[in-house]
């Protein structure tokens, strides 16, 4: 239920930001200044749906994709594809460990560059939000859900 949520609200960011620089409204956010991340990747730059999407494939078979832009949102998803011994049933603790060790094995462009300000946030808040899947960030929204069996997406919406 709570990735069917995700999906829906994630949609809606998307749907509105295509639709705001659609209608002719100013966006905030310059894809250019939307920066790769991941080392080794060849970004792919969708003008339309304003995103900058990477791909990536970790020495342990498991497969990346990286997106990330907007238009009045500044949004990106981290998705973990063939996560061994992950299904929609692991616990929430258990999947803020897979992450943690799933961004350590990262390959990053730039030397300092981390996730794990969003992930810290994730532990910090556990005791005080009652909906796993998002939380509160600062300003903004994280979320952490199992979307299929194998499957961890990492998410994080800043409104500009």
């Amino acid at each position: 239920m709570g990735s069917r949520i995700f999906a829906l609200v994630a949609i809606f960011f998307a749907l509105s930001d295509y639709a705001a620089a659609d209608n002719g409204i100013e966006c905030i956010l310059d894809l250019k200044e939307v920066l790769p991340r991941l080392a080794g990747s060849t970004p792919e730059i969708n003008e339309k749906k304003r995103l900058v999407i990477e791909r990536t494939q970790l020495p342990n078979g498991i497969k990346v994709t990286f997106s990330q832009g907007g238009c009045v949102h500044y949004g990106y998803s981290l998705l973990f594809d063939n996560v061994p011994a992950l299904t929609m049933e692991t616990p929430f603790a258990k999947r803020i460990q897979i992450v943690k060790a799933l961004l350590a094995e990262l390959p990053l462009r730039t030397e300092g560059d981390s996730f794990s300000g969003e992930i810290d946030k994730f532990s910090e808040a556990l005791e005080k939000e009652s909906n796993e899947n998002w939380i509160a960030c600062g300003d903004a929204t994280c979320s952490l859900s199992v979307t299929q069996n194998g499957q961890l997406e990492l998410g994080y919406d800043f409104p500009l």
